[in-house]
């Protein structure tokens, strides 16, 4: 069970370096950081699980952040 006390945040990006820069980054005491490498994935990610904030890369093959963003 989610623990209600924790920050979710959901990171979507297609680049290996920039995603784990941007975990790095926000990953602090009382927040739980979640990535994800596509579009697909975040939506999939953002059915399982409420997140307070959603750092998005719009520019990404397939399903872009844009459409995510929808």
């Amino acid at each position: 069970m989610p623990d209600s006390r924790m920050a979710y945040v959901l990171v979507v990006d297609d680049t290996p370096e920039n995603l784990l820069w941007t975990e790095t980054l926000l990953q602090k005491p009382g927040r739980t950081v979640v990535s994800a490498v596509s579009g697909e994935e975040a939506l999939t990610q953002l059915k399982a699980q409420q997140y307070a904030v959603v750092v998005l890369d719009v520019h990404m093959p397939g399903l872009d952040g844009f459409a995510v963003a929808q």
